[in-house]
């Protein structure tokens, strides 16, 4: 046998077996895990037309239950007003790979709270765009102008002056504003007057506000002409590729461009009157940063037409159009949009059947920075509400910034020795010691990719297995932040684990995401002394994490039964899931870690798609297998002999015969659950009981899992039979005999 591991390495795989042990019993005992939905059972408060009632029950039919579009549908039939706090708006809400928390822990040496000119240490003109208050510091309060919406009066006086709704107010606007503020009569307003000028007529009794009709809103959702039912891309993830045309018939690919310079898409259309306001913006945002980015506008399906959700604002500009039917009508309007507002910024026109708006969630407009990976840095929220150029801009900045710092090769911004690295985007500063901060220095150097502070267990796994480390900060990321249980209730599963191993680390990291999710300490201090008292459901839940963590093998067939009467099989194998992989976790946190100090960034992190470890850093090499035995006589490690006597084959054979006579419990997946998959490895899983369970019901967390498993095996060039060996050991253990 080629033996190339060290003893610090075997308690690595120690690790690693003892989850294979985990999601053997789980995928044989329970069938995997999957996603959850979320019910939505309420009678709707508003009645719809013959029309919307159609639509809405077609777009039930087809809309997950737990998706941005479905919060919508909801919002229209229970009569919400649609603004920034209803339906998908309060979720759809702007991303950045440049949040002030982490932009703060790279430029903040002196811990002020503020960014200074000195600390900042690139293009001053960066600085002093970012400095919007102008008050030489770089702020928090500088960051929170770009995302609080303007007030009424100021949107009010900004309307009055934009006489043709171009968002554009020119010499001549401000010329005829002034010269209307006073009639022949007049000499001066009083400030009053100027008041009730400026604020919002008063409605006059029996006509409705210039809003749709519930009806309206659930035919356009239908349309898409209110928002793409996708959520799009999200910060991190590789954004789809395309070819679309110019209205010169020129074809322009994404990637092309990306791979010249980062790339700003615009999405918008001409009825859109919010995206019309900011053409002004977007335009000045050209001017100051074509040179480094590419801008594009994607033309898409316009968001009111004169056939759907007409608005009084359009007809008073002109603007007044239906939904076009053929391509050269759509272009024909585009054409005749970009001439009116403005013909710098290239721009293509979406195919009729939207595929690039539906896939980046484009209607009715959007903003996104991709880098040369198509890689989203930033992802403005849904418009109308969200699009912001304001905020494009402080992303636009924060990239240059990041870009400007570094060195040839570097991969973060330099900075002195003695300076900790980035904080985590949701983690927190603490008092970890400067050779823990210098160690996630250097994983970030092996890693070869930028990340913000790495939790500890990653920069101590990166020297060895860079690449298992990113794929395991990855399934981390989905189990923690994208669970289908929810991140609350993943949080508590993920508690009572670490509780039942004694893991502080584990349960510092499930509180992190519970106060993540808006509980305060209190909360989380009243709970994690009294989980198992909680309501019948979720105790039994969490009773069956603790039962299934300390000795699974005496999980029976009626609790698995009786939490599938409460439940269906999807969420009842996303449990399992969340179990097995928390038990994983806390055995690295065991094994890697001093287990009484907090960890670096508890918060998850999502590495980008399509990493690669960094060439100019090679793996150290293996202790041959003579050298680790010299280092465990040295630290006397000696490892007592197991006692085999009573086990032999027919023993085991009686073992496994009995297992497989038994009824599952859970359910078979129908075989087309598991169509989306390769030819060859859909035919192995059919084969499989607990991959058929497992992907049929949850093949996202699934294939995290094997991602993880097949970069671990090829990373480590582990020998099949000491992994063999070791899952033997493991189940044999906790008297698995799967």
């Amino acid at each position: 046998m080629n033996c190339k591991i060290s003893i610090a390495e075997s308690r690595v795989w120690l690790v690693w077996g003892r989850v294979a042990w985990f999601t053997a019993v789980c995928l044989g005992c329970f069938g995997y895990l999957g996603s959850t939905r979320v019910s939505f059972a309420q009678e709707p408060a508003v009645e719809l037309d013959a029309a919307a009632k159609a639509a809405e029950a077609r777009l039930r039919a087809i809309l997950p239950a737990d998706s941005e579009a479905m919060a919508m549908l909801e919002a229209i039939v229970q009569g919400q007003s649609m603004t920034r706090q209803d339906g998908w708006f309060k979720t759809a809400i702007s991303q950045s790979k440049y949040p002030w928390e982490s932009q703060l822990s790279r430029y903040d040496q002196d811990d002020d709270g503020q960014i200074s000119r000195a600390e900042f240490a690139v293009d001053g003109q960066w600085f002093a765009a970012l400095d919007r208050n102008g008050d030489g510091v770089i702020s928090r309060e500088d960051h929170q102008w770009n995302v609080e919406p303007a007030s009424g009066t100021l949107r009010q006086l900004l309307r009055r002056l934009d006489g043709d709704d171009d968002g554009r107010i020119t010499r001549d606007e401000f010329q005829r504003f002034g010269d209307g503020l006073l009639s022949q009569e007049q000499d001066y307003w009083s400030l009053d007057e100027l008041r009730r000028w400026l604020d919002p007529p008063p409605r006059v009794a029996g006509v409705p506000a210039e809003r749709p009709t519930p009806s309206q809103l659930m035919i356009g959702l239908e349309k898409q002409e209110i928002g793409s039912h996708l959520p799009g891309p999200n910060v991190g993830e590789i954004a789809m590729d395309f070819t679309l045309k110019t209205l010169d018939g020129q074809a322009v690919t994404l990637s092309q461009r990306c791979s010249e310079k980062p790339v700003v898409l615009i999405f918008g259309n001409f009825t859109c009157g919010p995206f019309r306001a900011e053409a002004g913006n977007l335009e000045r945002l050209y001017e100051r940063y074509g040179e480094q980015f590419h801008f594009l506008v994607v033309y898409v399906r316009e968001a009111h037409p004169s056939d759907g959700w007409a608005m009084r604002r359009n007809e008073a500009a002109e603007i007044v159009l239906p939904q076009p039917q053929k391509y050269e009508e759509r272009s024909a309007v585009a054409k005749q949009c970009r001439s009116f507002m403005g013909d710098r910024i290239p721009l293509v026109v979406d195919e009729m059947d939207d595929p690039v708006g539906r896939e980046y969630s484009g209607m009715p407009s959007r903003l996104y920075l991709l880098d040369g990976d198509r890689q989203v840095l930033f992802k403005s929220g849904r418009g109308p509400h969200y699009f912001r150029p304001s905020e494009l801009e402080e992303a636009l900045l924060w990239h240059l910034a990041a870009a400007g710092s570094r060195g040839a090769g570097d991969a973060e911004p330099t900075r002195p020795e003695n300076e900790s690295p980035n904080s985590g985007v949701d983690g927190e500063a603490d008092d970890e010691t400067l050779g823990a901060n210098l160690q996630s220095e250097a994983a970030w150097r092996k890693l070869g990719v930028q990340f913000p502070r790495l939790p500890l267990w990653a920069t101590r796994l990166a020297e060895t297995l860079p690449e298992s480390t990113l794929a395991l900060l990855e399934l981390d990321y989905r189990h923690r932040r994208e669970n289908p249980l929810g991140a609350e209730r993943a949080a508590k599963l993920r508690w009572v684990v670490a509780d039942a191993l004694e893991s502080v680390r584990g349960r510092q990291a499930a509180e992190f995401d519970l106060r993540a999710e808006g509980w305060t300490e209190e909360e989380v201090l009243i709970w994690t002394s009294s989980w198992d008292r909680a309501d019948a459901e979720e105790s039994e839940v969490m009773r069956f994490a603790r039962q299934l963590t300390v000795a699974g093998h005496a999980v029976t067939d009626e609790v698995v039964a009786s939490l599938l009467r409460q439940s269906d099989p999807e969420t009842v194998v996303a449990a399992v899931h969340t179990v097995a992989f928390a038990n994983f976790q806390n055995q690295l946190y065991l094994g890697l870690l001093d287990n009484e100090h907090s960890d670096v960034g508890l918060g998850p992190i999502q590495p980008p798609t399509g990493w690669r470890t960094n060439e100019s850093s090679p793996l150290p090499s293996r202790r041959s297998i003579e050298e680790a035995n010299r280092i465990a006589a040295d630290l006397n490690l000696v490892v007592p002999p197991l006692d085999w006597g009573t086990v032999n084959v027919p023993w085991i054979k009686s073992k496994l015969t009995a297992q497989t006579q038994r009824s599952l419990r859970v359910p078979l997946p129908e075989l087309s659950r598991l169509d989306f998959l390769p030819e060859e490895e859909r035919l192995r899983s059919e084969k499989v009981i607990w991959s058929r369970v497992s992907l049929g019901y949850q093949p996202e967390l699934t294939q995290g899992w094997f991602k993880l498993m097949r970069t671990f095996r090829r990373e480590s060039e582990l020998d099949r039979v000491f992994s063999n060996s070791m899952f033997w050991v493991v189940t044999r253990t906790n008297e698995c005999f799967y």
